[in-house]
């Protein structure tokens, strides 16, 4: 926990001043949502939005301005959420930020929301989802609903071989450790903290710990493209996404959306 959060902290910095997390679009009023979750926020009605795991807020903000929402962020980096609070005052789009870490949520928030919603790298810094789904559930209205968007564990378990092929290097399922020398959205400064602490959690885990809530899992969806260049020679296509070679690796799941309801 200790080295995620220094891990997490440093991220901070150097994320929100790098190209790939759309710093330079945001302030230029545009927002920084990727087209699933856009899309779900334009098909779903509620004001309130509770987005766990938010880092420094540009999605956050994005919500707020782009859908008319109420939204609280939620991270456990100080600096994370510095940024975001004066992303926040300097935008003039209102947003509410905590910093906490998420298994102490209910120690800094007492209220319900129409929607929870959390993506992109955020399961595999959580060592236990059953807690995760219980605050999920605490935290919606009944008929609320919870909206995920993540790396597929299947690809998530997968790195390169020294032949250049893709190949299991990680768990499906269970902790494991990773040295990192460079941010993944900056290959130009080397970290100062570089061990991260992560926990693979298969489908079936997920599927059960909120299932195990009364949450109904309405929608699943598998996408062979991914919000990040996850394997050496992936190109993006023209929505921004990266693929691989279809003929080479065709209909390899890389991320994932879930959309489940408060019975």
């Amino acid at each position: 926990m200790t080295e995620n959060l220094a891990y997490w902290d440093e991220l901070a910095l150097i994320h929100s001043s790098t190209g790939q997390y759309g710093m330079s679009t945001f302030l230029r009023g545009e927002s920084t949502l990727q087209s699933i979750e856009d899309d779900f926020f334009r098909q779903t009605k509620g004001a309130k939005v509770l987005h766990l795991q938010c880092h420094f807020g540009l999605d956050t903000l994005s919500i707020a301005k782009e859908h008319n929402r109420e939204v609280v962020g939620i991270d456990f980096s100080p600096n994370a959420i510095e940024v975001a609070s004066k992303l926040s005052k300097d935008s003039g789009i209102p947003a509410r930020f905590i910093c906490c870490n998420l298994y102490d949520l209910e120690q800094h928030l007492n209220e319900q929301f129409d929607i929870v919603y959390t993506s992109y790298g955020v399961l595999m810094w959580l060592h236990d989802l059953v807690p995760w789904a219980k605050f999920i559930a605490k935290f919606l209205k009944n008929g609320g609903r919870f909206f995920l968007v993540e790396e597929h564990p299947f690809a998530a378990m997968m790195g390169i071989n020294k032949k250049g092929e893709i190949t299991p290097c990680y768990p499906y399922n269970g902790p494991y450790i990773t040295h990192n020398f460079y941010s993944y959205a900056n290959k130009e400064v080397m970290l100062q903290n570089k061990v991260q602490h992560k926990y693979a959690h298969s489908l079936e885990v997920l599927f059960m710990v909120l299932m195990r809530q009364n949450l109904n899992i309405i929608s699943f969806r598998e996408y062979d493209f991914c919000f990040y260049q996850i394997f050496p020679g992936m190109r993006k296509n023209d929505e921004g996404w990266y693929i691989l070679e279809k003929d080479k690796y065709g209909g390899l799941p890389l991320q994932f959306s879930l959309h489940a309801t408060k019975n």
